[in-house]
Formats: structure tokens, sequence, C-alpha cells
């Protein structure tokens, strides 16, 4: 089950920015549950979900707390998902839409 990145303007889905496969997706897990606990926002992998501006900067911010986790003896799996999805997600300030299986 991946997850499929558009522009949140995109809502017919014609130009897909970039997907996360499942393992991808699994070694992100620890990022989208703490993203919910602070906005309650789920990132649902069976359905879409919407990530404005101000959200984008807090995943961002997320994912670089989990870097230096991730620095300190983690998985190199996960940091290299980690760091790839934010080299992505940086790009697409202006929120986008999460499209999953």
């Amino acid at each position: 089950m991946a997850l499929d990145f558009y522009k949140l303007s995109d809502l017919k889905h014609k130009t897909k920015l970039f997907s996360l496969e499942e393992i991808e997706a699994d070694n992100l897990n620890s990022i989208f549950i703490e993203f919910e606990k602070i906005t309650s926002i789920h990132i649902d992998r069976f359905a879409n979900t919407r990530i404005y501006p101000e959200n984008i900067v807090l995943i961002l911010k997320l994912i670089d707390q989990e870097i230096i986790r991730c620095g300190n003896g983690k998985d190199r799996l996960i940091l290299k998902s980690v760091t790839n999805f934010r080299s992505l997600l940086q790009d697409e300030l202006t929120g986008v839409l999460i499209v999953g299986d």
C-alpha cells in the first residue's frame, strides 16, 4: 500500500509529486504518530489526507527531530527513509494531498 503525494490543488490527481512505498511509510510511522498527537490529523494509508502549509512546516520539524534521534545509532534504513522524505516534502510548502491505496 503506497501513499501518493499530489499538490493540494490537484484534486483530480493528474500529476503525482512522489510516492512512499509501504516499507518507507512504516519507517516514517513514528513521525506520523507524533504529527497526529499534535494536530489530530491522521495520515491514513487507505484514504485521502490534506496537509496544509502550516502542517508541512510541523512535519519538517518532526523529521528534523527524528533525524537527530536516528543519528544516535538508530537503523540506517529508517534514517534514509526519513531524510529522503524530508528532501521531497520540503519543496511542497504550499501543502499536499496524500492519497492512500
